[in-house]
């Protein structure tokens, strides 16, 4: 079986002595997710592979977050206890079993918030989570429409990850650049409404190349 499980910040198969140096050199290398740098380092503990994801994004707002509360709540947080703390802020560590690379593994990982991420895109982009629907038929063709929209969103949400493209544009901006081509009808006639090339090139980066 192949897995790759997270760990609680304080387990002792973690070592932060890499991010206790203070020193970037310190750790393996770097990849890009979702427009954050997201550092990396790896060692064998017990004879598990163990890698360790650092967000210098991430750790900031957790830094500012722990000391509002030593502010907020001096009975359950302290400096002490921050700085004891402060080396694992920011900080994911997981354990695999998987030959893959950190990056590849942090995306799998990553994977395990698609679900919620599908009934959030169901609720928020498409506006589904309630029904104005009278009667069962009407509310069995609605679902099946929306059932039909979160699959065309995750389509275009596949090429634009397999072109890299999700790092300058979300799936929302591309259903409103499409919604820019339309057919405007002057006088007796129909025509295609203006659209910028720019727009019309990254539409063509997403559709599926024919055969």
């Amino acid at each position: 079986m192949r897995y790759v499980l997270p760990l609680r910040r304080n387990n002792s198969l973690i070592n932060y002595r890499p991010l206790q140096k203070g020193a970037k050199k310190e750790l393996t290398d770097y990849f890009d997710f979702d427009g954050r740098i997201i550092w990396y380092y790896e060692h064998i503990s017990t004879g598990k592979r163990v890698i360790t994801f650092f967000d210098q994004q991430l750790k900031v707002q957790e830094e500012q977050d722990y000391l509002r509360r030593i502010i907020t709540h001096p009975d359950g947080y302290t400096k002490e206890s921050f700085f004891k703390k402060q080396f694992e802020l920011g900080t994911l560590s997981c354990i695999t079993n998987l030959p893959d690379s950190a990056e590849k593994v942090y995306h799998i990982y990553k994977c395990r918030g698609q679900v919620e991420q599908v009934f959030d895109t169901y609720k928020n982009f498409l506006d589904a989570d309630r029904t104005y629907m009278q009667n069962e038929k009407a509310l069995d063709g609605w679902s099946f429409i929306n059932f039909l929209a979160v699959q065309a969103y995750y389509k275009i949400y596949q090429r634009m990850k397999q072109k890299k493209l999700l790092k300058k544009f979300s799936v929302e901006d591309i259903v409103h650049i499409a919604m820019k081509k339309r057919k405007l009808r002057i006088g007796t006639s129909w025509t295609d409404s203006e659209i910028t090339k720019k727009h019309i090139d990254l539409i063509a980066k997403i559709m599926p190349q024919k055969t």
